[in-house]
Order: C-alpha cells, then structure tokens, then sequence
C-alpha cells in the first residue's frame, strides 16, 4: 500500500462526527472521488475508515467517517494526518501532478535559471484561484498558480524529481 498524505484534521464540524481536514492541494485533494481514508499520526500507525461524506468548504474539507459518530470522536483526532491509498486515487491526467507529488520540488527562476527555493503547498483563495507557495532561505510567498507565472513543470530525466519553472518572478520580488 502506497500512502499518500492528503491533509490534517484541524476542528470538529458540527455534533455527529464530522470534521475539517486541511490539505496543502485544497479543493483539488480527491476526498469526494474516493472511498477510504486512513487516519494516523504516521504511516505507521494508520487506521482506515469508510467515507460517508466528503464536501469542499471555503477553509477546507468537511468529512464524515463512518465509525466516527460523535463529537468527542472526532476532537480526539484533532491534528490527526490524513492518507489516500495511491491505488484509490484517480490517475492525474498527461503533465499534471499531485500536489503531493510536487511538494518539496525545486523551484527555478525561468529567465534567470537560478534556483528560487521549493514547493510548500496550494492555498485556495476566495474566489477559487489557487495560490502555490514558495519556500525560499529567506521566506515563503505565494504565486497565483496561472500560466502567467508558472512556465511549466517536468520531470528531470536524470534524477526523476519534478522542477517547477517560474516566470516573470521579478514581479514577487
């Protein structure tokens, strides 16, 4: 089984068990299109649990487990992880990846073919635009995740690690 960590669980929803997981690819996170979660403080130590509900919020996922039916349940798992098994997960189309995939990627200045820094995550903003953060020594800061910005991500051949390429990043200094 090849777990993939797709969000925490940040606060209670509601009295019956629900609750709000937080994933770094937001909306984009699968939690809808898939049947089971595995819950755990590592991969270690994980517990899988049937899906009843999975719906996007503004601020994150709200989810209903089957199993989990009270409150308390599930303040107990309050900044518990949240995994996908891979092989649940629907295929990514041709050049697209998940989030998962990309955090910890190198981010490179396009123009300048300098390193900028790495991948940290996807914040989904109010309107819906997705903003990709960057680590840097530095700091971090947030790119509107639009072509204008993000050139393209590949592969590289020799070490197999994604490479996201930024364009016009002069525009975030």
């Amino acid at each position: 089984m090849a777990l993939i960590e797709i969000g925490k669980i940040i606060r209670t929803h509601g009295f019956k068990g629900a609750f709000v997981v937080a994933c770094p690819s937001g909306r984009e996170a699968s939690l809808e299109k898939i049947p089971f979660v595995l819950l755990g403080k590592g991969e270690a130590d994980v517990r899988r649990f049937e899906i009843s509900e999975a719906a996007w919020m503004p601020r994150g996922w709200k989810v209903k487990l089957i199993g989990i039916e009270e409150e308390a349940q599930a303040k107990a798992l309050i900044g518990t992880l949240v995994y996908a098994d891979r092989q649940d997960l629907p295929p990514p189309e041709p050049d697209q990846y998940y989030v998962t995939d990309l955090i910890g990627a190198s981010v490179i200045d396009a123009t300048a073919q300098t390193p900028i820094g790495t991948f940290e995550g996807v914040e989904t903003g109010i309107a819906g635009q997705d903003r990709w953060w960057i680590k840097t020594s530095s700091d971090s800061f947030a790119v509107p995740a639009i072509k204008k910005f993000v050139y393209k991500v590949e592969r590289n051949p020799a070490t197999g690690k994604l490479i996201i390429w930024l364009q016009n990043y002069n525009e975030f200094k």
